[in-house]
């Protein structure tokens, strides 16, 4: 049943695609598609969303950079 799910994950950025959506709004529209398919809870989803923007203001201090310089991979 998981490889029918990713089939349709696959399926979902194909046709996000071929719809001339930008790519990350095809790879976001993947995602949903997985988190609804696989029944993920949307607390997990919230936290590792916000863990991921945490590191990244954690990385970006470490550099001494902002977070538009770390996203655009400016860094030193």
């Amino acid at each position: 049943m998981a490889v029918l799910y990713l089939g349709i994950v696959f399926l979902v950025i194909i046709l996000l695609l071929v719809f001339h959506c930008p790519l990350y709004q095809a790879l976001i529209g993947g995602l949903l598609a997985k988190v609804l398919l696989f029944h993920i809870p949307m607390q997990m989803v919230l936290t590792q969303v916000m863990l991921f923007f945490l590191k990244l203001e954690f990385t970006a201090d470490y550099f001494h950079v902002s977070l538009g310089d770390l996203i655009r991979k400016t860094l030193p």
